[in-house]
């Protein structure tokens, strides 16, 4: 173990190894090291209550599927439980690293870190996050001003929401792409991880054509 920038890493991956997972790819040799120049997707999962961190990351993995592979994109977790409230450890990660980052992937509650991750917002996707359900009172709409304003700055094209569900994001932005109600939450990160893969790997073919 090695300390970069107040950061306990490993000295062989070069991973923040204190409340961050270490990397899980499909490629034995997608191990992030300080030397790769290896794309980087990064995930935050949401809370832990119905479903654990690697539950949720397995199925994001699974949504995300063969890009994984094709691209050789490298996908680095963080639990929203262990970066919250101000997303230090990420930021702390992003300015650690010269790796491209492809895009950033916040869900469910995850997603209330949208305007503090020091990224541009065009590379960072939120699926389903959490709105309060308007009741008639000053209070609850001022939670829901304050929800809304965490994703001004994300592009609708970038945002995933379950229109028929406030616990699922419905209120927070207009043009948003809509989920599956039917199907469920941790449904919609699987399909919304597919939907994201495809933008990410056409992104990513661009950067290589062009580069």
């Amino acid at each position: 173990m090695i300390l970069v920038k107040g950061i306990i890493v490993d000295s062989i991956t070069g991973l923040p190894i204190n409340g961050a997972n270490i990397i899980e790819s499909l490629s034995p040799s997608s191990m992030l090291k300080p030397e790769s120049t290896k794309p980087l997707v990064i995930f935050v999962s949401g809370i832990t209550s119905s479903k654990s961190h690697k539950s949720q990351f397995e199925i994001f993995k699974d949504g995300f599927g063969s890009k994984i592979e094709l691209g050789n994109i490298v996908i680095k977790d963080f639990q929203y439980d262990l970066v919250k409230p101000d997303a230090k450890l990420i930021n702390s990660f992003l300015m650690a690293l010269t790796h491209p980052i492809l895009a950033i992937v916040l869900f469910s509650a995850g997603a209330s870190l949208a305007n503090k991750i020091n990224k541009s917002p065009s590379n960072i996707y939120c699926i389903e996050p959490f709105n309060n359900e308007p009741d008639g009172t000053t209070k609850t709409q001022k939670k829901i001003e304050d929800r809304i304003s965490i994703y001004k700055s994300i592009p609708s094209s970038n945002m995933y929401i379950d229109q028929k569900s406030y616990a699922r994001g419905k209120g927070l932005k207009s043009g948003a792409n809509v989920t599956n109600h039917e199907a469920g939450h941790f449904e919609a990160l699987r399909t919304s991880a597919k939907s994201i893969a495809n933008k990410v790997y056409n992104y990513y073919s661009y950067l290589i054509k062009n580069k």
